[in-house]
């Protein structure tokens, strides 16, 4: 389940090995990677973040840079728990007696360093300026996969740790394209306040080196669409490219790409017990004051 293993019977079914192809066939295994990981809201890639909402905010807050899409969202602050349903802005006044959550239109200004960032394999920190620079912010460089957070600032260190090839004089893009703004509303359409709980699904870290795993159960879906995209343009090919297709994903449900999504584990939105007056329900000991009965003796 590593690159290196997909990597090798890549090069075996290609028949080419060299130095060109090789790092072609990294490139194409990325990018397919991260455009699976797309999909659906693998299991391993489910997060949970807290925001915290005062009732003022006019842009919402921002989202992790990573986060791919939204699963659900809920107020925890106790005594006044309760789920958000997903809206469009456009529905944010809409009467149905529901609070709602949904993505900020406002653009969000990426801040952009150009040629100015030094980073080495296996290194949790970069060397140069980085406008924009802030505790929690996400950045990328230039148009390479994968986000980095920053973890402080001021020591320019960052997690997870950078793999890739090393970086000297490249662009760095805080709060990169993509990255998104959440608003929560009550019924009447006016901000909520309290801690809401966002639970998302992010895009893992990039696959640079061999010894570096993937996400999903098997490598059988990667490794057929990197074969299929290096055999298309080879017409004498056409019948293996047309196996390799049907194994991959033949349209009526089975293959190994619509078998692994079948097997991902469905997403249980947290749940809010309430009762008849639509109060959240409390189990914590019931307390009840006991009187003595009077018992008639005729």
């Amino acid at each position: 389940m590593s690159m290196g293993s997909i990597l090798t019977r890549l090069t075996q079914a290609i028949g080419v090995s060299d130095t060109d192809t090789t790092d072609a066939l990294r490139r194409t295994i990325q990018a397919r990677y991260y455009d699976y990981c797309q999909l659906v809201d693998w299991q391993v890639l489910r997060r949970r973040t807290t925001l915290t909402f005062t009732g003022s905010e006019t842009q919402g807050q921002l989202l992790p840079s990573d986060a791919i899409g939204v699963l659900a969202v809920q107020r925890e602050t106790a005594g006044s728990e309760k789920m958000y349903f997903p809206a469009d802005e456009s529905m944010r006044y809409t009467r149905e007696g529901k609070s709602r959550w949904f993505y900020e239109n406002d653009d969000i200004t990426p801040t952009v360093t150009r040629d100015a960032i030094g980073i080495n394999n296996g290194a949790t920190s970069w060397s140069g300026t980085m406008s924009g620079a802030a505790d929690g912010e996400y950045f990328q460089i230039e148009d390479w996969p994968g986000f980095l957070k920053i973890t402080d600032a001021a020591s320019k260190t960052f997690s997870p740790g950078y793999w890739g090839p090393k970086i000297t004089g490249k662009t760095v893009v805080v709060r990169p394209p993509g990255t998104k703004r959440l608003m929560v509303v009550d019924h009447s359409g006016d901000t909520d306040s309290g801690e809401i709980a966002v639970y998302y699904w992010a895009f893992p870290e990039p696959i640079w080196q061999d010894w570096q795993d993937h996400i999903f159960p098997t490598d059988e879906p990667l490794y057929l669409s990197c074969l299929l995209e290096n055999l298309l343009p080879n017409r004498k090919r056409r019948d293996e490219w047309q196996t390799y297709q049907l194994l991959l994903d033949n349209n009526r449900g089975s293959g190994a790409l619509p078998e692994m999504i079948a097997g991902n584990p469905k997403f249980i939105a947290p749940y809010i017990p309430h009762g008849k007056t639509g109060r959240p329900l409390s189990f914590g000991r019931n307390r009840q004051s006991l009187r003595t009965r009077r018992v008639s003796t005729g």
